[in-house]
């Protein structure tokens, strides 16, 4: 379920991704600049396991399936 933010100008409800979209797309873009930060070679995830965990996860940020 994708999360809503209520519009407290015209009081209706929309998908966080369409009522927010410059504060999601920041969100998104911190969370993958921000894996160098802690992500190490000899981690758990394989660079490929990660990026696809950070695709599903940027994925359902914006309501996608």
């Amino acid at each position: 379920m994708v999360a809503s933010a209520k519009n407290t100008q015209s009081g209706y409800t929309r998908d966080l991704a369409a009522f927010l979209t410059a504060e999601v797309s920041r969100a998104i873009i911190t969370m993958c600049t921000g894996v160098a930060q802690w992500n190490r070679a000899e981690g758990e995830l394989t660079p490929r396991e990660l990026a696809e965990r950070y695709f599903a996860m940027a994925r359902m940020t914006v309501g996608a399936p």
